[in-house]
């Protein structure tokens, strides 16, 4: 509903690419000299915490402690009494407690603040003169006791405070205290630029041959010891098998073409536990693993091209794709299926030349008659694919051509 109201699509990025966004946004300002960086940001649900050296980020975690949560829950009616907030401090300092011990051996030459409730308290702090510049423990404690004071959320009259924020200020100032306290900061900085300004800058790579995608898919494929020149040999007839079926299926080359490589490059993850069903397994390892750059639609589409590889296509494998991208996820797949088919013996010989031609609801391969009677398995396995494509909707046919020569096909 909501994307038919704004007439764009939606996807939704999980809290440890919220985090690595936050951080290539907030980076980018601060002294290169300063190489080691803390960044912190408390929004209304989450809190994200990143360590890194210069523009990698090395620790990433996303909390579920955000200024309106806790405020919601430890400041009930707006209710500022010195029992409910330390209940508050303690909870979060309780949740923060099983990751804090990275961070602290990692070090930080700069701690860095970022996003609505920081910016906030670094403006009630300058304001009222307890800190001259960023937040400090003091100006920390100044701000708890103008807050007990008041009693009451409406009774807030701290300078620099906005009215938006007066309902959640406590919530998040909690927070904050508990991350000092947890990690031991003394001072922070404040920026003004956050998970916009990560998200800017990513996409500009993306554009300039700096994706973060296919960075973070290979190495996912290297920790699990996928084989990189089988993997290799499928995407390639999986871009030239696109190349030749986008248009009459309607696929947007580009971005078909992303979601190949990347399957393709993971379509064996699985066999790091074990051959039988592999792709069940590579498919719950692709949904599950925090891949950086991608949103949880991208992750949703890759886990179900794993998971259809093979076998039987059944529509609950693509259950967690959003409804207006499956014939999308559905057609990929096919092409997949083919080109690991096509590759099932594993072999570097050249691929003879072959022809696609696709329309709504079919898919027509022509394949030299020669080089399929010197591959009886392939032959086979294709054979089988018809009956598994029809069951799936989708009529395939398997020519045997004369006319199509043996030479070596050009995958792009």
């Amino acid at each position: 509903q909501a994307e038919s109201a704004l007439g764009q699509p939606i996807e939704i990025i999980a809290g440890t690419e919220e985090a690595r966004l936050i951080y290539g946004g907030v980076s980018p300002g601060i002294d290169p000299s300063l190489e080691r960086r803390l960044v912190l940001d408390i929004g209304g649900g989450s809190t994200e915490i990143i360590a890194g050296k210069l523009e990698n980020p090395r620790l990433l975690e996303s909390l579920p402690i955000g200024c309106v949560t806790y405020s919601q829950r430890f400041f009930p009616a707006g209710s500022l009494t010195k029992q409910h907030w330390a209940q508050a401090v303690l909870s979060a300092e309780a949740t923060l407690e099983p990751i804090v011990q990275p961070y602290r051996r990692h070090g930080w030459d700069m701690a860095v603040g970022t996003s609505g409730t920081i910016r906030e308290i670094q403006r009630i702090v300058e304001i009222n003169g307890w800190a001259s510049s960023g937040i400090s423990v003091k100006s920390l404690d100044r701000c708890r006791k103008g807050l007990l004071k008041a009693g009451h959320a409406d009774q807030l009259s701290l300078n620099g405070l906005s009215d938006d924020r007066r309902p959640v200020i406590a919530g998040g100032l909690a927070v904050l205290v508990a991350l000092f306290r947890s990690l031991k900061i003394t001072q922070l900085q404040v920026s003004d630029r956050a998970l916009r300004d990560g998200l800017l800058y990513d996409l500009i790579g993306r554009r300039h041959e700096h994706d973060v995608r296919s960075s973070a898919v290979a190495t996912m494929a290297t920790r699990y010891e996928v084989d990189q020149k089988q993997a290799m040999r499928v995407e390639k007839t999986a871009l030239a098998l696109l190349e030749q079926a986008a248009s009459g299926w309607g696929l947007n080359r580009d971005k078909s073409a992303n979601y190949l490589r990347w399957a393709a490059r993971l379509h064996e993850v699985g066999l790091a536990i074990t051959h039988n069903k592999h792709n069940r397994h590579g498919a719950y390892l692709v949904r599950n693993t925090d891949v950086a750059g991608l949103s949880q639609t991208d992750q949703a589409i890759l886990s179900a091209l794993v998971y259809l590889q093979r076998g039987k296509i059944r529509s609950e494998e693509w259950a967690h794709v959003p409804r207006r991208l499956q014939a999308m996820t559905l057609s990929m797949a096919v092409l997949l299926r083919l080109a690991i088919v096509i590759h099932r013996s594993r072999s570097d010989e050249a691929l003879p030349a072959f022809l696609v031609q696709a329309r709504s609801g079919r898919l027509k391969l022509s394949l030299p008659k020669e080089w399929l009677i010197t591959h009886p398995l392939t032959r086979l396995d294709l054979k089988q694919e018809v009956q598994y494509l029809t069951k799936a909707g989708i009529q395939f046919k398997l020519v045997s051509s004369r006319k199509l020569q043996q030479s070596a096909t050009k995958p792009l």
